[in-house]
């Protein structure tokens, strides 16, 4: 009679444990190099101004008392598109159009990859979602994962 109770405890816990998600958005084994840690992730929305492109900036954050500190930032142009969901980036245009930045040292060279916007993309205040997967120079790799609302960059 016990053991019932105990395995719905034990569904319940597990269900639980894969709602709250264990995945992280950034890892890989860059991440076995330098600290990857972030307790927040912003994205913001540049439009086209003039020849440059509109943009995407994700900034994977440590906001505490003291300030912000950028332990990622990820750019990402969309140059002669009309729509940003549903992009992918490949090489050769993920190196002209793709730039991850900051963190102690910074990063090393991007040899591959690829980025992909699942969700959103086109307006303010609406979902954005996605993630990039880069190969480095130094044989190592790092999947930058992005959920959060698109924020107009430029002040009104």
């Amino acid at each position: 009679m016990l053991r019932y109770p105990l395995l719905l405890l034990t569904i319940s816990l597990a269900l639980a444990g894969l709602g709250c998600g264990s995945e992280r958005a950034l890892e890989g084994s860059e991440c076995d190099l330098r600290s990857c840690d972030y307790n927040r992730i912003e994205c913001d929305y540049y439009p086209q101004m003039g020849s440059t492109p509109r943009a995407i900036v994700v900034h994977y954050l440590i906001v505490e008392d003291a300030g912000r500190q950028w332990t990622a930032r990820l750019s990402m142009e969309f140059p002669g598109t009309d729509k940003i969901e549903g992009q992918v980036i490949v090489p050769p245009d993920l190196f002209d159009r793709v730039i991850i930045a900051e963190g102690a040292g910074g990063w090393p060279t991007m040899v591959d990859g690829k980025c992909e916007i699942k969700e959103g993309g086109d307006e303010v205040a609406k979902p954005l979602k996605g993630k990039c997967g880069f190969k480095f120079d130094n044989g190592r790799f790092l999947t930058a994962r992005f959920d959060c609302t698109l924020e107009d960059a430029l002040p009104p």
